[in-house]
């Protein structure tokens, strides 16, 4: 659990760590940034087989 955190249902939340947060499904959204670096990229597709086995509905945006 998010050990005394507060999060009211329209939160966001921006997920700088390597692994998935460990209730994402409490955040209206979780947003990563992810960089062209190979090890980065394979923890990240990781983290997406992570959320969706949650159910969690998911959009990737490519910027560059």
């Amino acid at each position: 659990p998010l050990v005394g955190a507060r999060v009211s249902n329209g939160d966001w939340l921006i997920n700088l760590d390597d692994h998935c947060p460990p209730e994402p499904t409490l955040f209206q959204r979780v947003l990563e940034i992810v960089s062209r670096d190979a090890v980065d990229r394979e923890q990240a597709r990781a983290r997406w087989r992570a959320y969706q086995a949650l159910g969690v509905d998911l959009h990737a945006h490519q910027l560059e």
